[in-house]
């Protein structure tokens, strides 16, 4: 065999043929062509994709909450629903005892017929003067509580002003020591008058409801028979009726209940807040972004909930905030099913969130 043709080196080594590298690094090239290609295109897609979206500086769940009152008083027989519950509309949500309300109707049907036939009810007979009442004492106990607390407290003040200005008195004190209780004694005194004061207003505040409390009784006892109170106890007893429809409180939209306040064996009074209801189809997100944000009406965007689902949404309306610009969105909630609920569910007002806007 001739040296040229020879596939092997002096030592006996076989050696590539010079066709085969090209070939293997033109392979080599042409992969990191494609690769190179890719990784181009896949940055350039990641930037277009960050470059169309903002992010919400802040952004919380919002809602428009509604106070439901008491309409009767009475005691609290049951609550149904605990904060952050889902309801229905029409659901139950709290119910009075009826049968206090049951007996304060029925007499003050009797009044009524007492009155038409020239008689003066008895006084204690009026379900709207026994709540007056009622109200007044609770509110003369309190102030009477309330003035007691604050003598206790003002003879405390004066015992420490006492301690204070004896202390000062001392001859044996270092000049440092005096100075030290004349602070002391300033304080104290300061406290003590405090306490004084204190002491006027809750005493105040007590004679003024024991007032009030001898008026509603005197006024009541001094009726006199006639078309008045004939009137009168047919107000009573429109009023009467009323309160019996009302003992139950029913959801009037279908919404989630928060900050409930009414205690089971609670009393409350006409017109207590008993809870909140927040209908579920006024929820939005405000979102707060930086100033020059090229935000507008009618982009969409995502909205992450904090321990909550994520959700589709769209910028309802803009205004101006100091240093930034504030976005309402409007979330896109499931229509029907577990996922439905579930969203609705996860959702509480305050609840903190991100909000992605797509702006191009």
């Amino acid at each position: 065999m001739s040296e040229s043709s020879s596939s092997h080196s002096q030592d006996g080594a076989p050696l590539l043929e010079l066709p085969a590298v090209i070939r293997k690094n033109r392979r080599r090239r042409a992969v990191l062509v494609v690769v190179s290609a890719l990784i181009a295109v896949a940055g350039f897609g990641l930037h277009q994709w960050f470059a169309g979206r903002v992010v919400s500086e802040w952004a919380a769940v919002q809602g428009a909450e509604y106070p439901l009152k008491a309409a009767s008083a009475g005691k609290v027989l049951q609550v149904a629903v605990r904060d952050g519950q889902l309801v229905e509309a029409g659901e139950l949500l709290l119910a009075l005892d009826p049968v206090p309300l049951e007996r304060a109707l029925a007499e003050a049907e009797a009044s009524l017929d007492l009155a038409m036939r020239g008689g003066v009810p008895a006084a204690d007979s009026d379900p709207a003067l026994r709540e007056a009442e009622e109200h007044a004492r609770r509110v003369s106990d309190a102030a009477r509580r309330e003035e007691e607390g604050a003598r206790i407290n003002m003879e405390q003040r004066t015992a420490e002003h006492a301690r204070a200005l004896f202390a000062l008195r001392n001859p044996l004190a270092s000049e440092a020591e005096r100075a030290e209780a004349s602070r002391a004694e300033a304080d104290a005194r300061a406290n003590m008058e405090k306490a004084r004061t204190r002491l006027k207003d809750s005493s105040d505040r007590r004679a003024a409801a024991d007032q009030e409390l001898r008026r509603l009784h005197d006024a009541a006892r001094n009726t006199r028979p006639g078309p008045v109170q004939v009137e009168l106890w047919r107000t009573r007893v429109e009023e009467a009726r009323t309160a019996l429809q009302h003992a139950v409180l029913i959801a009037p939209v279908r919404g989630k209940v928060f900050w409930v306040k009414a205690a089971q064996n609670g009393n409350v009074a006409r017109g207590d807040e008993l809870m909140k209801i927040m209908p579920l189809e006024n929820l939005w997100v405000e979102a707060r972004f930086t100033a020059g944000t090229p935000l507008k009406e009618g982009q969409r965007c995502t909205v992450e909930l904090d321990e909550g689902p994520e959700l589709e949404g769209t910028v309802q309306a803009l205004s101006r905030a100091e240093g930034g610009v504030l976005a309402k969105i409007g979330l896109t909630l499931p229509k029907a099913g577990d996922d439905a609920e579930g969203v609705e569910a996860a959702l509480y007002p305050g609840q903190d969130a991100r909000v992605i806007v797509r702006v191009k």
